[in-house]
């Protein structure tokens, strides 16, 4: 899968000490994504806003707001 005819931010977002990396993506009806890698790790997420997070690599165990933790696979 690919996003096409998109600006890419040369500006890298970078958290948890390069444990999570990101950039930001704009399609061109001018949506916002962002695209990165989050490496083996346990994180922790505030967020302010409702977020759409799409795992095409690898697993990812999530607990949200302290509730069982749920597995995520690829696809």
């Amino acid at each position: 899968m690919q996003f096409d005819g998109v600006s890419v931010s040369k500006k890298a977002n970078v958290y948890f000490d390069g444990k999570c990396v990101s950039h930001t993506v704009t399609l061109p009806d001018g949506v916002r994504k962002s695209v990165g890698v989050i490496l083996p790790s346990t994180l922790r997420f505030d967020l302010s806003t409702k977020e759409v997070v799409e795992v095409v690599e690898g697993t990812a165990h999530v607990s949200i707001n302290g509730q069982a933790e749920r597995t995520f696979t690829a696809g």
